[in-house]
């Protein structure tokens, strides 16, 4: 009969976890890929979504007609999406939420330097397929953009580099616990049966990083102690 591994869960809370659902969509920026850090024990899962952040600026001469070219523009954009299928337009920083299109959730930024101008940032996600190269979808997104139609004197400016977002990182969490277990049953098998393994952290959100073009590490920072050892 194989051998159960013992170990406590602490800290490990239902409503915690459950919280943690909120979470609906996650962008991870940035083109540096760096994994100092990265906790021994994670998953590798491919991105959702390629994500190209945008900045949409007017400088029109009145406010409202500002504001009724960079909408025309979104609802644009929105159409041309939909027609081309897999892309999405959102909004938010680390978070993102879908793109709504109605003139009262408009929020226009005026830029510092020039209180003529007017502008909006977002997000354009397109649909990541593992099966295709992701270098081919990183261009197809560029051109999407390149190929905007503008309404008035509004502009569309990519800003920095190709990002990630992942939907609902937390419908991952069994399979890191899981992969967590396995590095537990690996670790019990170097020890004395005596020996205690106590896990701590386990009721923290899934957190991530960014390990390729379109691949992410997911994980949940964790502390493994022992105790009780006696001597083999």
């Amino acid at each position: 009969m194989k051998r159960l591994l013992s170990f406590a869960l602490l800290t490990l809370s239902p409503v915690a976890i459950a919280q943690e659902f909120s979470l609906d969509r996650i962008v991870v920026t940035g083109s540096r890929i760096d994994t100092y850090g990265l906790p021994a024990v994670n998953i590798e899962r491919p991105a959702d979504f390629l994500a190209q952040s945008v900045r949409i600026v007017n400088d029109s001469r009145a406010p409202e007609l500002r504001r009724q070219e960079i909408l025309a523009t979104l609802k644009q954009l929105h159409v041309n999406a939909r027609r081309l299928g897999g892309v999405e337009l959102s909004m938010g920083d680390e978070y993102l939420n879908a793109l709504r299109l109605d003139d009262e959730a408009l929020e226009l930024q005026t830029d510092d330097k020039r209180a003529d101008t007017s502008y909006l940032d977002l997000y354009i996600e397109r649909r990541f397929d593992p099966q295709r190269p992701a270098v081919d979808q990183i261009r197809e997104l560029r051109e999407f953009i390149r190929d905007a139609r503008m309404d008035g004197r509004s502009m569309l400016e990519p800003k920095g580099e190709i990002a990630l977002s992942l939907v609902k990182p937390e419908r991952y969490r069994a399979e890191i616990l899981a992969a967590i277990a396995d590095e537990l049953q690996r670790i019990r098998g170097q020890f004395p049966a005596s020996c205690t393994l106590t896990v701590h952290g386990l009721a923290g959100r899934v957190q991530w990083m960014r390990i390729g073009t379109a691949q992410l590490a997911l994980y949940i920072e964790h502390e493994i102690a022992m105790a009780g050892c006696a001597d083999r």
